[in-house]
């Protein structure tokens, strides 16, 4: 099974998404217990998805390897992007915070600030202005 997972990880950075999805879907279970890999291989698995245009299995995935690890940045950042994928704004917007604030990953202030612009073009109008009586 630990050889399943490395050729997985192995398949993941050659980019062939759908054997590494197989290989890590395959060995999750048998890394479960060494966190380490295993929150590797649920980042893995979320990759694929990602690639595959599946945000919520990327979501899913990026959310198994954060319960292991919560401060995971890779997961961090694939949750991030699967929930913005999903328009979830509200909750995207919270997770770049935390990338760019709390893990001082500044690479991801302009994606940051984009979900800012578009949440305050896209949001409620202030109670003041909804009413033009």
């Amino acid at each position: 099974a630990l050889a399943g997972y490395f050729r997985g990880r192995l398949a993941v950075a050659r980019q062939e998404w759908v054997p590494a999805a197989k290989l890590l879907e395959d060995a999750g279970p048998s890394v479960a217990r060494v966190p380490v890999f295993y929150k590797k291989a649920m980042v893995g698995l979320a990759a694929c998805y990602a690639a595959m245009q599946n945000p919520d299995k990327q979501l899913e995935f990026c959310r198994k390897a954060r319960a292991v690890d919560p401060g995971f940045a890779p997961a961090a950042v694939g949750e991030a992007e699967a929930l913005a994928k999903l328009g979830r704004m509200r909750d995207a917007l919270r997770e770049y915070r935390v990338l760019v604030n709390q893990f001082e990953m500044t690479g991801y202030r302009a994606e940051l600030v984009r979900l800012e612009l578009v949440a305050a073009l896209t949001g409620p109008a202030p109670a003041d202005e909804a009413s033009w009586k």
